[in-house]
């Protein structure tokens, strides 16, 4: 995989047929919307298969998805238009061009969030619960969804020789760094890490399938602070443009915040198991 990724030159459409134009930033959401389906169909079988909640979630499962998707694209792209304002002030007919990509996973965690938040709300699910549902195949989401910045050339990190270091055409590339040819592949070291993020979460759900009512939400502070940690990091190698506060990139700031409230989650639930 490393030579490959140093020698390949990706590029952002899969195919043109006709008027209809293909692009790998759609393909690779697409793929993360159905795998969601699958995943979270076959957990609910396992978490109290003959409880009428799950049941009843399970059969809206598709509906349910597909609008937290669209509430959580709607939030994602109203985020990242907000960080790039002074841009799309200029050119305001690119805000619905989500084929160059453009979303943001803070903007899309707070549209989905409060979609779910409604959804929950409606039909009187525990809300935690259902974050905690959702937390596993999240990070799975995420980590597919990053190979569609990869093939847009966008997102990545500083210059590199290392022998994973990705070729970023010349125009994809900021005017500080022209003169260089390889950079960080940061979709790749934050794929990896949700990869990871996913299977220890995943692994955890299913071995508490039936977890009691006070457990409610430790899977996805989990999420949110492990999800945000990566963040971080990745954040300290990116050099795409974006608003600075006290010296630090905005979004290592926001993502400062989700792991506090994290940490704050794990912690408080914790202390409520003790008592």
């Amino acid at each position: 995989m490393l030579s490959f990724l140093h020698t390949f030159h990706p590029y952002p459409i899969i195919a043109t047929i006709g008027p209809i134009t293909l692009y790998w930033y759609g393909f690779f959401y697409l793929v993360g919307i159905i795998l969601t389906i699958f995943i979270l169909q076959k957990t609910l079988k396992k978490l109290e298969p003959n409880n009428e909640t799950t049941k009843k979630l399970n059969d809206q499962l598709p509906n349910v998805i597909f609008w937290t998707v669209v509430f959580g694209l709607i939030g994602a792209r109203v985020y990242y238009v907000f960080l790039e304002l002074p841009y799309y002030l200029l050119n305001p007919i690119k805000i619905l061009n989500l084929n160059e990509g453009g979303l943001a996973i803070h903007g899309g965690l707070i549209g989905g969030g409060l979609f779910l938040w409604q959804y929950a709300k409606k039909n009187n699910y525990s809300l935690l619960w259902l974050f905690d549902l959702f937390a596993p195949v999240l990070l799975l989401a995420q980590a597919i969804g990053r190979w569609g910045n990869y093939f847009n050339q966008e997102l990545f990190g500083r210059p590199t020789n290392l022998p994973w270091g990705i070729p970023i055409s010349f125009e994809h590339r900021p005017e500080l760094y022209l003169n260089y040819t390889y950079f960080h592949p940061t979709f790749l070291y934050e794929s990896l890490w949700d990869i990871v993020g996913f299977v220890i979460l995943f692994n955890w759900q299913n071995k508490n399938a039936k977890n009691k009512p006070s457990n409610n939400g430790l899977i996805f502070f989990t999420y949110l602070a492990y999800m945000a940690l990566g963040r971080i990091l990745v954040e300290f190698l990116r050099i795409d443009p974006t608003p600075l506060f006290w010296g630090l990139r905005f979004l290592t700031i926001t993502s400062i915040l989700i792991l506090l409230i994290g940490l704050v989650g794990i912690t408080t639930l914790l202390c409520q198991r003790r008592v």
